[in-house]
């Protein structure tokens, strides 16, 4: 219920426009009544209602949007962790996020300051700083790059160190724990889905995650054990799929 509450004061929200146009349109207006800020944006062209059957994701399709990847999968979880940091910047588009801390979020960074606190400010711009701090978040993202922090930009890092399974800036949390999380469940185990994805994130099933590859022999050890930390229950079950029977 920490999560729920959280996202209850933060007005979290989750949208689907039909069209680009439309959720141009649509963040115009929550930006009007100041809701944008609690809000996750997701294109009707993006979702794949039946992608998941009994936990298990459809095969991979190359000539499908995304490889007929389900995109809720990504966006309701985003809702979820870490929607509130996407706050508006004009210059930077209608939902660039400020930061990759989910910190601002409505769920779990509200609720569990221990699993993503902000670091101190040693700027003193009023901005969280990023690196192998005292969250258990940053530590294992810090680990998945390399020993490299976090930051806003990604041309800040124009390569990684060998042995790097996360190789992206921007979102930078906010991507890591989805792509964890996505990883554990079974979403890109596919071979061809892990090609696909290969370029940002290298781990593409349970086991590799615990074991790593020949490529990234350590696995995910910090990641895996925020999976498994009662703490915190991520969502580590099994897939969703849009069929749902709750108390009578």
């Amino acid at each position: 219920m920490a999560v729920v509450e959280a996202m209850i004061g933060a007005n979290a929200l989750l949208f689907m426009a039909a069209e680009p146009s439309e959720n141009r349109q649509i963040v115009a207006s929550l930006r009007k009544i100041g809701l944008l800020s609690g809000a996750q944006d997701i294109g009707a062209w993006e979702t794949v209602p039946g992608w998941v059957t009994d936990g298990v994701p459809a095969p991979h399709e190359p000539d499908a949007v995304h490889g007929g990847f389900d995109a809720s999968i990504e966006e309701i979880l985003h809702c979820v962790t870490d929607q509130g940091a996407s706050i508006v910047q004009p210059a930077r588009g209608p939902l660039q996020p400020l930061t990759g801390s989910l910190r601002a979020a409505s769920g779990y960074g509200r609720a569990f300051p221990e699993l993503d606190g902000r670091e101190e400010d040693i700027t003193g711009s009023g901005a969280p700083t990023y690196g192998a701090g005292s969250n258990l978040l940053d530590q294992a993202m810090c680990a998945s790059r390399g020993g490299l922090p976090g930051q806003p930009d990604e041309a800040d890092y124009a390569s990684y160190p060998d042995g790097c399974w996360y190789e992206y800036g921007g979102r930078d949390k906010a991507e890591y724990i989805y792509w964890l999380v996505t990883t554990w469940l079974g979403c890109h185990a596919d071979p061809a889905r892990a090609a696909m994805i290969g370029e940002e994130w290298k781990l593409s099933t349970r086991q590799q995650l615990l074991e790593g590859t020949e490529e990234c022999p350590s696995g995910d050890a910090l990641g895996v054990a925020l999976l498994q930390d009662p703490r915190f229950r991520l969502p580590t079950r099994k897939l969703p799929d849009g069929k749902y029977l709750g108390p009578r």
